[in-house]
């Protein structure tokens, strides 16, 4: 069950008539809403959906607030939080000046966030939209390495627990439990960190440094895609106010620390 705020409940209305002119006038079919106000909205079915989530959670209306926020159980928000990493997480990344850097990913972010023009929700995250300049390794479904451009950056209210993962390579990661990682199984699986378990075997890049190409290959090694086997799978404490993330464009993956990991 969801509590609408005000403007939620007016944006639903507005688009409900929509639906309906566009069922009349476009497809000559009945309206299907034919709501007066906003009270017909009450016992009404709605999905909810975040940035980088490929499935949406349901919700039913059952009131609305003046507050500018939605009420609703713990469970609706968690499914729409965006997955990030933890601010020490480090990336190779490709400036504005094309010059390849090492940094962590909160400097990276904090670095290209600006208040004055940042989108900013109702639960604190800011998104700065980037102009296509900065570029990041990044890898395909069938494990070809390429770049692509970082299309946003954002800034999150980091949860009370995350995920680390350790590696026999000796990489960890740090993520939050809905980040998908990039586990090779025939291919490129994105795979949440929370299902994650010992002895899956993680995409790594072929570059052991910042030698980065606008070249595309197949990561592979001796035959194979190099990959790295996860020895150790723990929920920790967050020890942070804020993670981090970015939005590559197309393939929607990068190097953290090391390792393949999607959005």
């Amino acid at each position: 069950d969801i509590v609408l705020p005000d403007g939620a409940a007016e944006h639903m209305l507005r688009t409900a008539d929509y639906v309906d002119d566009l069922l009349e006038r476009y497809y000559g079919l009945d309206p299907f809403y034919e709501l007066d106000d906003r009270e017909e909205l009450v016992g009404e079915l709605v999905f909810g959906m975040a940035p980088h989530t490929s499935a949406a959670v349901v919700g039913r209306v059952i009131g609305f607030t003046s507050a500018a926020v939605g009420y609703a159980h713990p469970y609706f928000h968690a499914a729409k939080r965006r997955n990030c990493f933890h601010p020490e997480t480090k990336l190779w990344y490709r400036d504005e000046s094309d010059e390849w850097y090492h940094g962590r990913i909160d400097e990276f972010v904090e670095s290209r966030l600006d208040p004055a023009t940042a989108r900013e929700d109702d639960f604190g995250t800011l998104v700065q939209e980037l102009d296509g300049d900065v570029f990041v390794p990044s890898v395909t479904d069938n494990g070809t390495e390429t770049l692509k451009p970082v299309e946003a950056v954002s800034k999150h209210l980091a949860p009370d627990h995350m995920i680390r993962v350790e590696t026999d390579g000796g990489r960890t990661l740090t993520v939050t439990p809905d980040h998908r990682l990039c586990r090779w199984h025939g291919g490129i699986k994105k795979i949440e960190a929370s299902e994650i378990v010992a002895g899956d075997t993680l995409a790594v890049p072929t570059h052991q440094s910042g030698n980065y190409t606008e070249a595309s290959r197949t990561a592979v090694a001796d035959g194979g895609v190099v990959t790295d086997t996860v020895s150790s799978v723990e929920i920790v404490q967050s020890d942070t106010d804020y993670t981090y993330c970015l939005t590559v464009a197309d393939t929607h993956t990068l190097v953290a620390n090391d390792t393949y990991v999607a959005q």
